[in-house]
């Protein structure tokens, strides 16, 4: 049965990678059966979020008791980006859907088909929880949330909601190797945690650590970066460096901040 190799799986699959015309968005709610034929106008609060999103895409969803997927599924647009979008977004739920990234009905019915029908997870009152939708956007990037929980019984259950970013020209996801080292950003890490546990002093961020035996040996976020209106954000997955109760370990970091350390690709992210 599945158990917290799970998250490790997701958190290492999100590591993976190379620092690799505003348009309406189309959300049509619907389950594997009863999939609409054309979409219908975004919610406004959707459209506030997310207001020059660089690609067309339609909502699909559906949910099984506690079960949810949760798909906003890139339709039209830069074929570059459109299919860097849709790429991550098959990898991210296993990758076993081999038929065409054109056809978001086929898509959506290969992963939604056995909802809630995991004997394994049933048996526990376990369920999954997979939902990607466009968190930020600007001229250059946009970026993408993927919140993903796996519920197998006991206590709790495992996952998070992370970013990805893609650049709007070709694709391209943001990621650690966008910058020339992570080394000089070590104090900017622990200054992030700092502020994310609210203490003030490196003996009160060790208190809330779990195997950190210094903090010059604090290991960098495994999974990539991604990029917000206030700059990249990092985050550490439950586990990792904190216990369970401690969440996702996240910090947001000012571009200005990371300018010096980013690579001639990563400047791109930029618009420089």
């Amino acid at each position: 049965m599945k158990n917290i190799c799970s998250l490790i799986a997701i958190s290492l699959l999100l590591a993976a990678g190379a620092c690799t015309r505003p348009a309406t968005k189309a959300s049509a709610d619907t389950d594997a059966d009863t999939m609409a034929e054309s979409p219908v106008a975004a919610a406004a609060a959707d459209t506030a979020l997310t207001p020059n999103i660089p690609f067309e895409y339609r909502e699909f969803e559906k949910e099984k008791g506690n079960y949810k997927l949760e798909v906003a599924y890139p339709t039209a647009g830069n074929p570059e980006l459109v299919t860097a979008v849709r790429t991550w977004i098959n990898e991210q739920l296993t990758g076993t859907y081999k038929g065409s990234l054109d056809d978001p009905e086929a898509f959506f019915r290969h992963y939604s088909a056995n909802l809630g029908e995991d004997p394994d997870l049933n048996e526990y009152g376990g369920y999954t929880i997979d939902e990607f939708e466009p968190e930020w956007v600007n001229d250059f990037v946009v970026t993408y949330d993927h919140t993903s929980y796996i519920y197998e019984g006991g206590a709790h259950g495992s996952g998070g909601s992370y970013g990805t970013t893609f650049l709007q020209a070709d694709g391209t996801i943001f990621t650690k190797n966008c910058f020339t080292s992570y080394k000089p950003l070590h104090k900017l890490f622990v200054e992030g945690l700092k502020r994310y546990f609210k203490v003030g002093t490196d003996a009160e961020l060790m208190e809330q650590l779990l195997g950190v035996k210094t903090l010059a040996k604090l290991a960098p976020p495994a999974i990539n970066p991604w990029i917000v209106e206030d700059g990249v954000v990092f985050s550490y997955t439950p586990y990792e460096i904190a216990p369970y109760s401690a969440g996702s370990p996240h910090f947001t970091i000012p571009f200005a901040d990371l300018e010096p350390y980013l690579t001639a690709d990563g400047k791109r992210f930029f618009g420089i």
